[in-house]
């Protein structure tokens, strides 16, 4: 919300002093109906902005594709300042403790959108790289499709390529049963599930979209049924993320058992 404030506020100090929120989904909404093909979400989110600019002007007057890039660049910058500000509880102190107790750990982001913790102050020390389904070459293979899944492998091959063959397992973490959990467990992960306890923190395990979503019934549907097929395939749930060091722990020494068994076969 912060980040579609900040947007609104650039369009008015631009003259568009009719901009709204409502609008921009409203035409969001139709710009996504009306598309055919797939369509990243920045731009359908800067279709929508110019949408919103050129219903304030008069009829076949445009507007210059800068203005919309400055109304778009104020959201992208607020959506990242917002997410610094408001992590999930815990989420420095977790990362601290992985990264201490396991020094050669590879810590990747794996993300639909253009949330990129790597521009993220607080946390962008810990990660090696972030992927993202606008990535070219990735889109529009994203969550939860093996595409954005497979890309991300091949960038931990790039930045660990000595580590192929080794001992190390991949644990993919997400609050998203369909997108997170399933189809990483489908590409070889083992998946956590984050399913939060407290209030103060939305998930995408929620049952209900959250309101500036604009996908459509049938997307809805097709991911309820991915979640109900996802809940036999978690290898571990946490309900907050102090508890992911001791998950990961765990799933360590399970693999290291499932190799000793395979060994003494």
């Amino acid at each position: 919300q912060d980040a579609n404030n900040a947007m609104i506020r650039a369009m008015h100090r631009l003259g568009y002093t009719k901009s709204t929120n409502k609008g921009v989904l409203k035409h969001t909404s139709a710009i996504r109906k009306k598309t055919k093909y797939p369509i990243s979400y920045t731009s359908l989110r800067m279709r929508a902005i110019q949408a919103e600019l050129e219903s304030q002007l008069p009829k076949k007057h445009t507007v210059d594709p800068s203005v919309v890039k400055h109304c778009f660049d104020a959201w992208l910058n607020q959506r990242h300042a917002s997410a610094n500000d408001k992590l999930f509880p815990g989420v420095v102190e977790m990362l601290e403790r992985i990264s201490a107790q396991h020094p050669c750990v590879c810590i990747g982001a794996i993300t639909n959108g253009r949330g990129n913790p790597k521009n993220m102050q607080s946390i962008s020390h810990f990660f090696d790289f972030c992927v993202s389904g606008e990535d070219d070459g990735v889109f529009p293979q994203r969550k939860p499709q093996r595409g954005i899944y497979e890309a991300s492998l091949a960038r931990y091959k790039e930045s660990y390529p000595h580590s192929i063959g080794d001992s190390r397992i991949w644990c993919h973490v997400g609050d998203c049963l369909a997108n997170d959990v399933g189809a990483s467990v489908d590409c070889g992960a083992h998946g956590v599930w984050m399913e939060a306890d407290h209030e103060d923190v939305v998930c995408a395990s929620s049952d209900k979209p959250p309101v500036w979503s604009t996908a459509s019934k049938r997307t809805m549907q097709n991911r309820e049924r991915l979640k109900r097929a996802a809940k036999n395939k978690v290898s571990a749930k946490i309900t907050h993320l102090s508890q992911l060091p001791n998950a990961i722990d765990a799933l360590l020494a399970k693999a290291a058992q499932e190799r000793q068994e395979t060994v003494t076969r």
